[in-house]
């Protein structure tokens, strides 16, 4: 049987790197304003919903929204465990046919939801033991707790809807779809504030808000595309559960891999270095752009490049580029870091220290997704695959040894330690790769479950 290549939607043109000369130089720069425009007004309204909690919200309650979101991300990524990538993976066949389509989507959320039934409650009891060693009371913990679930039921569709629009080929409507959902959330937000019954609570239903919105307009939007009421195929969700035991072990470390620095600063710190750590992890809205380009616009350049001389000037070209940004960023952070602690308001002023690290950090990790980026959509992953987690492991455990992971300035070099190993085992595939020239001859590796910076 011969291997089908993944069809292109008719509404969706060729990526520019198909095509040379000027008329791909035009169709970047239309491309990229376009996208650009979309991404950066969303951006911009969940970075102001994000200001509006640090700002006016008392640390103690600014943690629990942090310690909350963090699990609310574990879940996320928890409930996959590779059934987004096998929807892809098949969808990419079979997207044409409404009713084939729908019968994938609906065995997908049927997927999700029993995988909701078995990780939900282990990871509420966490929560639970993280929220009470903050002093929280029963009752607020148990109002969190049912927000967050109430969250996770719509998140749990979200995901598989926008697969359905984004293979669709309906991406300027997914794009809006998202700046409308961050719209009600920062509206949610203002009404609270106005109604001066902000809190962490009430964050939180902010946010399910949102979420809330997402899921009517996608289900609306994959109603009207696919028929959701398909009987399920046998073939399909054997594929599923394939992938699913293939991905499992790296969805359950990326899952703590991505949350780890809060919950130790949860159980070993207090409320004030939790609030603190994630007010300026609010600086993620930098990367948070620049990873939607990379991966709208950038990577599916790449990955229709066959001729080696090009690949390795492109390779060039896209790495050296997102370096230069995050060494300006980085240097601007070291050389003022007053007015950007300004943002974040009075309760962070003296984070001076602890800020240009965490914009280091941050950039170093979107440099190293940048890298993993390109080599995944040529299938230079083998080195990566084998060795990442047993060395970055190894590295966290001597970390731990050395570090202070009672501040927030010992989390964060925890966090950038940790990176180190997957960064050297990146840049070792890319190597290989593009001395090699073209896509490795092997069944290409399935990409790492990250959690969806909508969530949080």
């Amino acid at each position: 049987m011969e291997t089908a290549a993944l069809p292109v939607p008719a509404q969706v043109e060729p990526p520019v790197a198909a095509v040379s000369g000027l008329t791909g130089m035009r169709r970047l720069v239309t491309r990229t304003a376009s996208f650009a425009g979309l991404q950066g007004l969303f951006q911009l309204c969940g970075f102001a919903s994000g200001l509006l909690l640090v700002n006016l919200l008392p640390k103690s309650e600014y943690a629990l929204v942090t310690v909350a979101l963090s699990m609310l991300g574990a879940m996320h990524v928890l409930c996959d465990l590779g059934i987004t990538v096998a929807v892809m993976s098949i969808g990419g066949r079979v997207y044409r046919d409404g009713k084939r389509f729908g019968s994938l989507i609906g065995t997908a959320l049927r997927m999700r939801w029993r995988l909701a039934l078995v990780v939900t409650p282990v990871l509420i009891v966490l929560l639970v033991f993280l929220l009470r060693h903050t002093q929280t009371g029963w009752l607020e913990i148990a109002a969190i707790t049912g927000v967050l679930l109430l969250c996770l039921s719509c998140e749990l569709a979200n995901v598989i809807y926008g697969d359905v629009v984004v293979l669709r080929g309906l991406v300027r409507r997914f794009q809006l779809i998202d700046l409308v959902a961050a719209l009600s959330r920062l509206a949610a937000i203002g009404l609270f504030v106005v109604g001066g019954v902000l809190s962490a609570l009430t964050a939180l239903v902010a946010a399910w808000i949102g979420l809330l919105v997402r899921f009517w307009q996608l289900r609306r939007t994959a109603t009207g595309e696919v028929d959701l009421t398909a009987p399920e195929v046998a073939e399909d969700r054997h594929e599923m559960r394939r992938i699913m035991r293939l991905q499992a072990p790296n969805a359950l470390f990326y899952c703590i891999q991505g949350q780890i620095a809060i919950w130790i600063l949860g159980f070993f710190a207090g409320q004030d270095q939790v609030a603190d750590f994630g007010a300026l992890g609010r600086f993620m809205a930098i990367t948070a752009f620049l990873t939607a380009f990379l991966s709208a616009v950038l990577v599916p350049g790449f990955t229709w490049l066959q001729e080696t001389a090009a690949l390795r000037r492109r390779y060039a070209a896209i790495v050296g580029g997102m370096l230069l940004i995050a060494l300006g960023i980085s240097l601007m952070a070291w050389a003022i870091p007053g007015p950007l602690l300004w943002i974040l308001g009075r309760q962070y002023h003296h984070l001076t220290a602890e800020l240009p690290l965490m914009v280091v950090s941050m950039l170093f990790g979107f440099l190293v997704n940048v890298v993993w980026s390109l080599n995944a959509s040529k299938a230079w992953i083998t080195v990566s695959s084998w060795f990442n987690i047993p060395l970055t492991l190894a590295a966290q455990i001597g970390l731990a040894c050395v570090l202070d992971l009672t501040t927030v300035h010992g989390a964060i070099w925890f966090t950038i330690g940790c990176q180190v190993p997957n960064a050297v085992l990146c840049l070792i595939d890319s190597w290989r790769g593009l001395r090699a020239g073209g896509t490795d001859r092997q069944t290409p590796a399935l990409p790492t479950t990250h959690v969806d910076e909508r969530v949080v």
